[in-house]
């Protein structure tokens, strides 16, 4: 199955990008809208605009998630996980719990369709 959630600035609520994750496979990949302003973009999304790629893999998917979500390695990841609600910890669990946001941007994601 295919999740898809809009990756969106909370300032103007448009989208930067689409990201999504196919559970059967567990792989990410990630859509840079091209018509939104590369300086209002994610620094990470806007490093790989301007290199000219609009479509991430898995691997580059991964770095811009990972950035935004709360860490394995964390201290006291368990008390996390039973916060979430998860056995084990995913990197798609905790993108949903924060729903994307992190401290660097005014970002977010929101569920786009399943």
């Amino acid at each position: 199955m295919l999740k898809a959630y809009k990756i969106v600035n909370d300032n103007d609520k448009k989208p930067c990008g689409t990201l999504c994750y196919d559970t059967d496979t567990n792989y990410f990949y990630l859509d840079i809208e091209p018509t939104y302003p590369i300086e209002k973009s994610p620094a990470i999304l806007a490093a790989y605009k301007s290199m000219g790629k609009e479509s991430l893999n898995h691997n580059e998917t991964l770095r811009f998630i990972r950035d935004r979500i709360i860490p394995a390695e964390r201290q006291n990841i368990e008390q996390v996980l039973h916060r979430v609600g998860v056995d084990e910890y995913s990197e798609l669990s905790m993108l949903e719990y924060t729903m994307g946001r992190c401290c660097m941007d005014d970002f977010y994601i929101e569920d786009k369709y399943y």
